[in-house]
């Protein structure tokens, strides 16, 4: 059941929520500290100081206080997040909101209202990905007494109490609840297992995402493939019985008239086991998430969908496979053509994802977009050159000009960077040992034959 997230002015005492999450601190925009505990203590008592004294509560950034009402107010508790001292934005609100949800689901509440600090511009759209964000969990394989027992059903969006709620705020606790909802569609995707998510299901989710929010959507299977010459893609593939498909996700804006063309090339292996070039066994049943990419490629569209930017068209191109050893997998020595019309000779067969990826961006070059993207999710070689996330692996874009990726770093400021840039320039690569008998390595000098991202 998807949560119910509204926007309401009302006191956070006054809110009928099982948790009021109140952020506090001395940043701009932060109610006081002093303020909140007043306000606190002339409904609670002393039990709030006595609180607040134990949990060495002082607003810094990250610290939490939680106090039990016992029901003099309507909440049944009141979550303290401390803010900082430093002035608030739109992550600061985020990471707010998805502190609270995940409090209340460890409550087991149902319902959970969160206060917007003043003077942050979109706060009411952060506030409601934060939400969706906390409140997610992957339970769909759980079973007996790891199934949850309750849900969280509804969320508060707290303006001031007697502030107007106006349609424009309506608007944007809605956009960033879908917003939110399709970030989780790639959470769900990387927590499928790969025997349910293979190459065909991965499409097949692709497209469903896209018929539900009015995106156009064409999927290439093997046959098509083989028409269009994308010969990588189907030379990784072709060692498993789940053949490869291309997925490509279209979204134009009303009227048809777009000033620029974006394209997200995400990589989509739903398993890679290296191949006959077979990695090690510990680790190896992360590679399910070798999909990442693909997953966050599928998301951006569904987003794009939610926020409808005017004057971009956005295309989003996955290359989805499944790399396996077989008698009939590809192996090293062998030569394949591509749909950029070189020929490229297989050294490490667990370096398909650039195989993948070559055949993919070649077709996205075709739409002569103003910008491509590369998403992929590192797992192994410069992937550990990476500031690590929480989860599988780290997350990186490619941009081929410093332009490119300084359009990021305006959102970088508001928050801990969620993708690394990786350039591309001949500045930044030794220079690949000469080709024996073809055009192009699938992997770098042999002292380096470690796969960059596999």
């Amino acid at each position: 059941m998807p949560l119910k997230i509204t926007l309401a002015a009302t006191d956070p005492l006054a809110v009928a929520a099982d948790v009021s999450v109140i952020g506090v601190g001395v940043a701009l925009g932060a109610p006081p500290r002093g303020s909140i505990v007043a306000a606190l203590t002339r409904k609670l008592g002393q039990v709030v100081t006595r609180t607040l004294k134990r949990e060495d509560f002082t607003g810094k950034r990250d610290q939490v206080a939680h106090i039990v009402t016992n029901g003099k107010v309507r909440p049944q508790s009141v979550l303290l997040v401390g803010l900082g001292d430093q002035p608030l934005t739109t992550a600061d609100v985020r990471l707010l909101a998805a502190k609270g949800a995940r409090f209340a689901l460890g409550a087991r509440a149902t319902s959970v209202a969160v206060t917007l600090p003043a003077g942050v511009e979109g706060a009411e759209r952060a506030a409601a990905e934060g939400l969706v964000l906390g409140a997610y969990r992957f339970t769909r394989y759980f079973t007996g007494d790891r199934l949850p027992k309750v849900e969280l059903e509804r969320g508060f969006v707290l303006t001031p109490a007697g502030a107007r709620v106006g349609n424009e705020g309506k608007a944007a606790v809605d956009v960033g609840q879908k917003v939110g909802e399709a970030i989780c569609i790639a959470r769900n995707l990387i927590n499928e297992p790969p025997n349910e998510l293979y190459p065909e299901a991965l499409a097949k989710a692709a497209a469903a995402v896209c018929k539900e929010r009015g995106l156009k959507c064409t999927v290439f299977d093997e046959g098509a493939l083989e028409k269009k010459g994308m010969k990588l893609v189907l030379a990784v593939g072709q060692g498993s019985v789940r053949k490869p498909r291309v997925v490509h996700m279209t979204y134009t804006p009303e009227g048809g008239r777009a000033k620029r063309k974006l394209v997200f090339v995400g990589k989509g292996l739903t398993f890679d086991t290296g191949g006959i070039c077979i990695k090690p066994a510990p680790g190896m049943e992360e590679m399910k998430g070798d999909m990442g990419g693909a997953a966050n490629v599928i998301a951006l569209m569904a987003a794009v969908a939610a926020t409808r930017p005017p004057n971009v068209e956005v295309h989003g191109i996955i290359g989805c496979a499944e790399n396996m050893p077989d008698g009939n997998a590809y192996r090293p020595g062998d030569i394949f053509g591509s749909l950029d019309g070189k020929s490229v000779e297989i050294i490490n067969t667990d370096a398909e994802g650039r195989l993948v990826l070559a055949d993919v961006l070649a077709y996205g070059r075709s739409l002569q977009p103003d910008a491509m993207i590369r998403l992929v999710l590192e797992s192994r070689g410069p992937g550990r050159a990476l500031p690590p996330r929480r989860g599988r692996g780290r997350r990186g874009h490619v941009a081929h000009a410093p332009r490119r990726g300084a359009a990021r770093r305006p959102q970088e400021r508001l928050g801990r960077p969620q993708a690394h840039r990786r350039p591309l320039g001949r500045q930044h690569h030794r220079r690949p040992l000469p080709a024996r008998v073809r055009g192009r390595d699938a992997v770098g000098p042999r002292r380096h034959r470690r796969p960059l991202h596999g």
